[in-house]
C-alpha cells in the first residue's frame, strides 16, 4: 500500500512548527538548486537550463533543496521527534527525485 504525501504543504508545515532553522537556512542560500546538482551532477547543466526555462522544475529543486536540507537537520536533531521527521523527509526526498527524474529523462 502507498501513502501520498503532499510534499509542498507537508515542507511548509513541518519547517514552520519543527524547524525554523531550515526556513532561515533556505531564505539565506541563493543556490535552492545545488543538492540535486550533488545528486545528478552529470546533469548539472541541463538542471540549469530547466530550472531556466520550467518555473515548476525550479520548484520541484527547491523543494529537494529544502527536504534534504531538513533531513540532514533532524538526522543531526536529539529531539524525540527526531527519528520520524528523518523517515517523512526521506520519502519526500525520494518522491521529489522520482519527479525531477521524470522531468531529466524527457529530455
Amino acid at each position: 500500500m502507498s501513502t501520498h504525501v503532499n510534499y509542498q504543504q507537508y515542507v511548509i508545515i513541518s519547517s514552520f512548527n519543527f524547524s525554523t532553522r531550515i526556513l532561515t537556512c533556505e531564505k539565506a542560500m541563493s543556490d535552492n538548486t545545488r543538492n540535486i546538482r550533488e545528486r545528478f551532477p552529470e546533469k548539472s547543466h541541463i538542471i540549469e537550463l530547466l530550472t531556466d526555462k520550467y518555473p515548476e522544475f525550479l520548484t520541484l529543486c527547491e523543494d529537494y533543496d529544502a527536504c534534504v536540507d531538513a533531513m540532514a537537520y533532524w538526522t543531526n536533531s536529539k529531539a524525540p521527534e527526531a527519528k520520524i521527521r528523518v523517515e517523512e523527509y526521506r520519502t519526500l526526498v525520494e518522491e521529489l527525485e522520482e519527479e525531477i527524474t521524470q522531468f531529466l529523462v524527457a529530455l
